[in-house]
């Protein structure tokens, strides 16, 4: 389980890499970091911390607005729940 969530942290900072990809929009990379959030704090991942820092100062830096931040805060801790509970 530990190496499922840092193939997943690995998958999430690094999913710009290929060029022709298009550009997520900012809720639903939001929803993505929470869904792997969640992975992790079921599986007791021992990065889990760290990861939620930088997904916290991803989800700051990036706000383009703030309404949209408290809607991507919500978003992300509902992602971040539903993954909790279907593991």
């Amino acid at each position: 389980m530990k190496k499922c969530f840092a193939w997943a942290l690995l998958a999430s900072l690094c999913g710009g890499v290929a060029p022709a990809k298009a550009e997520m929009a900012y809720l639903d990379e939001v929803r993505a970091l929470g869904a792997v959030a969640g992975q992790g704090l079921a599986c007791g991942a021992t990065k889990y911390d760290t990861f939620e820092m930088l997904a916290m100062a991803i989800l700051i830096s990036k706000a383009p607005s703030d309404n949209l931040q408290a809607q991507a805060m919500y978003a992300y801790n509902e992602e971040k729940a539903n993954a909790y509970l279907s593991k």
